[in-house]
């Protein structure tokens, strides 16, 4: 499942009148036998669209309740995918864009395990689990903030992992154009690298330690930058 959101979002993607609600998006899977009951009508010139073959509501045998099935098409790969959804207002391409979304929190993931090195549980009390969880998701984010505030304020960016996300989008988009197809607005703005990388966080982690000034590691942030 890629995610449960709670209120209410239009078909343009903005929140609505819609009365609050809980809301899921998933891959349909093999196993779920789908009765159609017709299409849904959606804009296929409207360029976030792009890739959606089919917009349709369907129900199933146990439950009897409608949901939402489309059916996507990946314009870079050609790989076609299917999603449920009991949302019936937003556009079928902001929602296979948001489960697109999904791996970038599982790269969050990944930071935490392979860069924060949190692989092992402080406690086995679930108390003491839910407190360290709350405190790396807290360390993750005020790096993030932190990250964001060096490249506005201090103009410090990453030129070559920007350089790189630029190669990605462009790969994407001729892998795309080579097979007849354009990807969505939506995959390529913004673009930007998903996870903090682990110079940042090595840096940081280093002048922690060193209890420098932050003008000493403001230089030297530059400096790792400029070199690695």
């Amino acid at each position: 499942m890629c995610g449960i959101a709670r209120g209410s979002i239009s078909r343009n993607g903005i929140a609505g009148s819609k009365p609050p609600g809980i809301y899921f998006l998933s891959r349909a899977k093999d196993l779920f036998k789908f009765t159609f009951y017709g299409e849904i009508d959606f804009d296929r010139e409207d360029p976030v669209n792009l890739g959606v073959i089919d917009d349709q509501l369907v129900t199933n045998a146990t439950s009897q309740v409608l949901f939402r099935y489309i059916k996507y098409q990946c314009p870079q790969t050609g790989t076609e995918y299917e999603f449920i959804t009991n949302h019936m207002k937003i556009r079928p391409g902001v929602l296979a864009w948001l489960y697109k979304r999904r791996w970038d929190i599982e790269k969050a993931y990944d930071t935490f395990k392979n860069k924060m090195n949190e692989c092992n549980a402080w406690a086995s009390s679930a108390n003491a689990k839910n407190m360290q969880a709350q405190f790396i998701c807290l360390a993750h984010n005020l790096m993030v903030l932190m990250d964001q505030n060096l490249s506005s304020d201090q103009e410090i960016k990453n030129q070559k992992e920007i350089h790189r996300c630029q190669q990605r989008g462009e790969k994407a988009q001729q892998s795309a154009k080579e097979q007849g197809r354009e990807l969505s607005s939506l995959y390529l703005n913004p673009l930007k690298h998903s996870q903090l990388t682990l110079k940042f966080i090595r840096w940081l982690r280093h002048h922690l330690a060193a209890d420098s000034p932050m003008q000493v590691a403001i230089v030297s942030l530059r400096q790792v930058y400029a070199m690695f």
